[in-house]
This record gives C-alpha cells, structure tokens and sequence, in this order.
C-alpha cells in the first residue's frame, strides 16, 4: 500500500510539472558506485569490534526524464537500479575478517538541474530528494579463518528517504547530448528500525539523452 500511494504522489508531481514545461527530453545513464556506511550508531559498533570502515564497488543503471523548465533550469526525475552498501574490517583471534553489506535498490530521484552554458555545452548543478526501494535482503557477508558465511537480513523500512547532489557537464554529440555526472547520494530515514545507520555513495555516471523536444506548453506561449 504504501508503495502505490508513493507512485500515485510521484505521478500526481510529474503530471504537474509537465503542464508548465517547454521543454522534454529523454535518456539513459550507466557507471560505477563507491559505498560506505555511516551514522553514530554504526560507528560505535565499529568501535566496539576494534574495526574499520571500508568502501564498497558497486554499479547503477538507468533511465530519467529531463523536464526543461528555462534554458537555465530543469527538473530531472529518474529511476535507478544499483547496489549500496559499505564494507569494513575488524580483527579477531588473530585473523583480518572483512565483511560486505549490499543491497540492490530503486533509487527515484527527483532533481533540480540549474545549468550554466560553457563553450558548446553546459554546467549543470543538480540537487533533490530521493526514494529508495529496497529489492530484497540487506546481504551481510564476512570472510576470514580460510571461510566466507553469508547472511540476509530484512529491512523494516523497505521504502526510505534520501538526497542526492552533484555537478555535471553536457554537451551535444550526434542526434542528442552526451552527459557525465558526478553525484553523492545518502539515505536520511532509518533503515532498520531504531538504527541510524545510513548508506552512503558517490556514483560516476555517463549517459546520453535525446535532443529537446518542445512541448505543447512551449508552442502554445509562442501563439501567444
């Protein structure tokens, strides 16, 4: 229930803001992720094992709508498929014991791109919220004394919060626009229930979007 009540919300603001669009474009973006966890909760479980925190590799793909609202301004929502998580090590009866948690997720951003023209392309700042859907188990995995053992654990928040801001360049190839971003995203609601443990990410992206197309909004203040 609560996931289509979050759909029929994202559809409501999306029908909007096309009312007052001039402008509509299309693409896909795909890149690597580096993930960490934080929140003081997590880092006084560290403490407490004499551990460290390490990053994780991980990827997204996806597709977003680029909803141009000025030459200058668009609002850019979007759905994302990627792994988060963070990893860390900790040592015990002397062995290193390193351990992964990851979790594929939705990620819906919904992001307001100002854009500054340099040269034949553009600047683009971006900054918004975020949904995040998680897909399944948060998978925990540790390996050390010559073993790995892999456990799962269910999130009670399958649907949280989060942000997402980062600056990009964009600039015309072919038949659309070529993009490479770079954004930091950050859960900001509880996870698992009474924890504030937060998944944390930077994501190097490349994507390609088609030309702008005008919309009915933008032909119909041209009549005028």
């Amino acid at each position: 229930m609560k996931k289509v009540m979050v759909f029929m919300i994202l559809f409501f603001f999306f029908s909007i803001t096309l009312v007052f669009s001039i402008g509509l474009s299309m693409g896909g973006t795909v890149g690597g992720t580096i993930g960490w966890i934080n929140g003081s909760d997590w880092i006084n479980a560290l403490n407490f094992f004499g551990g460290n925190n390490k990053i994780k590799l991980g990827f997204s793909v996806g597709i977003f709508i680029n909803i141009e609202l000025h030459e200058y301004l668009s609002i850019q929502p979007g759905i994302l498929f990627s792994n988060q998580g963070g990893a860390y090590q900790y040592y015990y009866m002397g062995n290193n014991i390193d351990g992964t948690i990851s979790s594929n997720v939705l990620e819906i951003p919904i992001l307001f791109n100002p854009k500054i023209p340099i040269g034949t392309g553009y600047f683009v700042f971006s900054i918004g919220p975020e949904i995040i859907i998680f897909l399944g188990d948060v998978k925990i995995k540790e390996s050390g004394f010559g073993m790995t053992v892999e456990t799962g654990r269910t999130p009670d928040n399958d649907i949280v919060f989060g942000l997402s801001a980062g600056i990009g360049y964009e600039y015309p190839l072919g038949s659309g626009n070529i993009i490479f971003d770079l954004k930091y995203t950050k859960t900001l609601t509880e996870i698992f229930r009474g924890d504030n443990s937060s998944f944390n990410g930077v994501g190097i992206r490349i994507g390609f979007s088609t030309k702008t197309l005008r919309t009915f909004s933008a032909k119909f203040l041209n009549i005028i």
